[in-house]
C-alpha cells in the first residue's frame, strides 16, 4: 500500500487515506453501509484485516503482481472507490 500512496504523490496526487481506531472505523463504516444499503465492513473483515489474514497458501493464478496493477491503475480505482466517472484515456 505505502508503494501506491508514494505513486500518487509523485503524480501530484494526494492520497486520501487516514488511519483510525478499529471501533471508529467500524461506526463509519456502519454509517456508510446504512447510506449505500449494503455492508461495508463486517467486525470479523476488519479483525481479519489487522490480523494480516489477506494471504493464500495456494500458488499465484494471476499472472499479473497486484501492486504493479494497482500502480497501473491508480487514477482508475480511485474514481471507482469515490464513485466519480473513471479519467478517459
Amino acid at each position: 500500500m505505502r508503494s501506491v500512496v508514494e505513486h500518487r504523490h509523485r503524480r501530484g496526487r494526494r492520497p486520501h487515506f487516514f488511519v483510525m481506531p478499529p471501533r471508529l472505523t467500524l461506526l463509519a463504516a456502519d454509517i456508510v453501509s446504512r447510506y449505500k444499503r449494503d455492508i461495508m465492513l463486517t467486525r470479523q473483515e476488519l479483525q481479519g484485516l489487522m490480523d494480516e489474514l489477506l494471504v493464500s497458501s495456494e500458488k499465484p493464478r494471476g499472472t499479473r503482481r497486484i501492486d504493479n496493477w494497482l500502480l497501473t491503475n491508480a487514477d482508475l480505482v480511485a474514481h471507482v472507490c469515490v464513485g466519480a466517472r473513471p479519467p478517459l484515456r
